[in-house]
């Protein structure tokens, strides 16, 4: 059967939910082959070439390609590279937000070379209203592109990785409320039991006066009752205290039981008092006959 708590300062409480974004990458790549090369550095400066249209996540991409420079001062005498979104793509009209990576291949091997590869870790914002994309002004100087390691029969080929993120859902697990929990009231609890002597197991005998109590509510509370009730005096239903007055008796019941020290009347500061016994532990506990 649920538990259900209720409370009508429910909007004073503090509760706590959480919720989760998910979100998928779908990667892909396009290597984009240059044929006569020297043919299209006669393009002028700022100048695109645009590639073939290609999908990855779902999105329609492409690259444009400035063989002298897209005009910026960094770009003068390399080649410029950069993804872009395809504005005639008439699936997506928003933004997409994506990760790319050019790399220049060896001609023989097929295989990226490692000094030029350029890996942008962040996530960029692409817009089919962009043309420019994001990319690289100064990918390759065109001096370092006409060595032989890159460029055969007036060819060369450019690797690009793009990682496309989507946010897939979102989601709501669950609301939970914090349920406000009462002050603990033990104390005045056992303070019941012990003036109510119900359920009492054992019987302390001081100065002829008789007190009933809880064998395992004083072992659990002191020390010094736990070695003797679960020890030596396991079986013994009474018990006889030499050496001590029945009020500190009484109030060291009290305080065990609740924690707190009874209203004495002004004879709380005594040295001898039950504090100063419960905590020095000078109790004595002496067997007695069982008067049966």
């Amino acid at each position: 059967m649920p538990l259900t708590f209720c409370s009508s300062a429910a909007a004073d409480q503090n509760s706590s939910s959480t919720s989760s974004i998910i979100a998928d990458t779908v990667t892909g790549s396009h290597v984009l082959k240059i044929e006569c090369y020297s043919a299209t550095k006669d393009y002028g400066i700022a100048k695109f070439i645009k590639s073939s249209t290609f999908e990855i996540g779902g999105h329609s991409w492409y690259v444009s390609y400035c063989p002298n420079g897209d005009g910026t001062k960094y770009s003068t005498g390399c080649v410029s590279l950069f993804l872009c979104l395809d504005p005639l793509d008439g699936k997506f009209h928003g933004e997409v937000r994506a990760r790319s990576k050019f790399s220049l291949l060896d001609p023989l091997t097929g295989t990226p070379d490692r000094g030029y590869t350029s890996n942008c870790q962040n996530i960029r914002t692409y817009t089919a209203s962009d043309p420019r994309g994001w990319g690289y002004s100064k990918f390759i100087k065109a001096k370092d592109l006409d060595d032989p390691r890159f460029l055969k029969d007036d060819c060369f080929s450019i690797k690009i990785d793009v990682s496309v993120v989507n946010i897939v859902s979102t989601k709501a697990s669950g609301h939970r409320q914090f349920v406000a929990v009462p002050p603990s009231d033990l104390h005045q609890d056992l303070g019941w039991l012990l003036i109510s002597d119900q359920g009492s197991n054992i019987t302390f005998e001081v100065s002829g006066e008789l007190f009933a109590a809880h064998r395992y509510v004083l072992a659990a509370r002191s020390s010094v009752f736990r070695a003797e009730l679960l020890g030596p005096m396991k079986e013994k239903e009474r018990v006889l205290i030499s050496d001590m007055e029945v009020l500190v008796f009484k109030t060291l019941l009290t305080f065990i039981y609740t924690d707190s020290l009874p209203d004495m009347g002004g004879q709380g500061e005594k040295s001898d008092g039950p504090t100063s016994a419960y905590r020095g532990r000078s109790v004595r506990l002496e067997e007695a006959q069982v008067n049966l």
